[in-house]
């Protein structure tokens, strides 16, 4: 995971963003924000219509979005998709804000996780989002995107990838436990 030509950061269980992230990269990623923040849907239906075309594997979690068609084909409903695309945006925008807390943030991811185990989200599937967010940033940036805030959002999204991992793989463990 990451961005092309540069490493992955290995987030570490227990770590808080502040050892991956400088004050001036979280402020060039907060500053980034602002230009999406001006349309959360659109950028999040963006980026899922990415992943789901990268992923294909990944439809079948978001049945409720799905709606027959009259020949009997399952489709995604875009308006659902649009609604829950901006929900999912609104809570980056609150991670992008909460950058500087991460006891907060931290909570926030692995509660996230939690819920979305519930969904049947498998851990290693937060990976995936990557490529679409990155996406969606390089088509609302444009030449904004330069390859030091590519390299800072790669990091932002391994910690909030692996906060969130953390939650689903907790989620899971406490089902195990429960039984």
């Amino acid at each position: 995971m990451g961005c092309t030509g540069s490493k992955s950061v290995v987030i570490s269980p227990g770590k808080q963003l502040y050892l991956y992230l400088s004050d001036e990269e979280t402020k060039l990623v907060q500053e980034s924000w602002e230009v999406l923040n001006d349309d959360l849907e659109e950028v999040g239906f963006l980026v899922f219509q990415r992943l789901l075309c990268m992923h294909e594997e990944v439809k079948k979690l978001f049945h409720i979005f799905l709606t027959q068609e009259s020949s009997g084909e399952y489709v995604i409903d875009e308006g659902k998709l649009r609604t829950h695309a901006r929900i999912v945006m609104e809570a980056l925008g609150a991670a992008v804000e909460c950058l500087d807390d991460s006891d907060q943030l931290t909570f926030i991811l692995i509660s996230a996780g939690q819920r979305h185990a519930n969904y049947d989200v498998q851990s290693n599937m937060v990976q995936y989002m990557w490529p679409a967010v990155e996406g969606a940033l390089a088509d609302k940036l444009g030449d904004g995107l330069t390859n030091e805030l590519k390299r800072v959002w790669g990091h932002v999204f391994d910690y909030i990838a692996s906060k969130f991992a953390e939650g689903i793989l907790a989620s899971k463990k406490d089902t195990i436990n429960t039984r």
